[in-house]
């Protein structure tokens, strides 16, 4: 086959790109690789890759020439695991493991984990990358805020819940002393036993700190509720209370039809045995806290009471 021709399906597998050392495989040496970036065929990525001319430049080729940079067994890490996992707040990089390097238009970063298994790496859209359990922990490390990571992971965990004990077995592996991130992914995992079920939106999660911050601990999230047929999930409910709560955002619970829907809801769930369901505004939850705090207070003191 003609070496061009095992170049370009070479390049199309990895994005565009592909690296010295794949060249020298194929049998192209360094004067025949000169001619064909003199000609414009072939652009140079760093000292190490090289991109195919005419090719469109993605985030994905990025990714991928921090990889290649590096060679075997390099995965993309960090950030720009986080980014081909499609966790928010991030953008595609050529942070991959392995040493800080530099060579050519694109910048390569890396990382020197300290252990990195097998079993922590994997591909996406065909780059090598870790796994999702690892990326979360390699983020920690990057020491972001610990409330960004909470949300991270009950994120996760809210898409996958078999991603709640795939953590917990990766903290297991991972849990050395010294080992940047561990503290904070310790203290989030306590919190949230294989099983858990964490909250869906950053509104209902601000509600469940506010509760926690009161010395209100009952609120359990993602309930399921239903007498003879199922008739939805609500955001909270305290179950020895028979209380639920829902959380109204503003988007989806201020126009007339949306609050003739939550009552005809609130009176099919009490009609199931649920003695009472709360409905905390958006704005309270921003801007008045306190009375967040007190509108829960006192219906559970109301509802203890009537038991007496």
């Amino acid at each position: 086959m003609d070496i061009d021709r095992q170049v370009a399906g070479l390049s199309t597998r990895q994005h565009g790109a592909f690296a010295v050392r794949q060249l020298q495989h194929v049998g192209i040496d360094h004067r025949a690789r000169r001619r064909r970036i003199e000609a414009g065929r072939w652009e140079v990525a760093t000292d190490r890759v090289l991109r195919l001319a005419g090719v469109p430049p993605t985030a994905e080729q990025l990714v991928m020439i921090g990889v290649l940079h590096l060679g075997p067994p390099t995965v993309a890490s960090h950030e720009a695991a986080a980014w081909l996992w499609g966790l928010p707040g991030f953008a595609a990089t050529t942070s991959v493991s392995g040493t800080r390097t530099h060579g050519g238009p694109v910048d390569v970063s890396g990382h020197r984990p300290r252990l990195i298994l097998p079993s922590h790496c994997t591909e996406v859209r065909g780059i090598p990358c870790t796994t999702l359990p690892r990326t979360i922990f390699d983020l920690a490390g990057l020491g972001l805020h610990p409330g960004r990571m909470e949300r991270l992971v009950d994120n996760v965990i809210t898409k996958s819940p078999a991603m709640l004990p795939a953590l917990h077995r990766t903290l297991d592996e991972l849990a050395q002393r010294g080992r940047p991130g561990i503290t904070i992914m310790r203290q989030i995992l306590d919190n949230r036993t294989p099983g858990t079920k964490v909250t869906a939106t950053g509104l209902e999660a601000r509600v469940l700190e506010l509760a926690r911050n009161a010395g209100i601990r009952e609120l359990e999230p993602q309930v399921d509720v239903g007498g003879h047929s199922w008739l939805g999930r609500v955001d909270f409910a305290i179950l020895r209370l028979r209380l639920l709560i829902e959380v109204d955002s503003v988007l989806h619970h201020t126009s007339k039809l949306d609050r003739a829907n939550d009552e005809a809801r609130d009176a099919a769930m009490r009609a199931a045995g649920w003695r009472k369901v709360l409905r905390i505004t958006e704005e309270d939850v921003w801007r008045q806290p306190w009375l967040v705090v007190d509108q829960l207070r006192q219906t559970i003191r109301e509802l203890e009471m009537a038991e007496v």
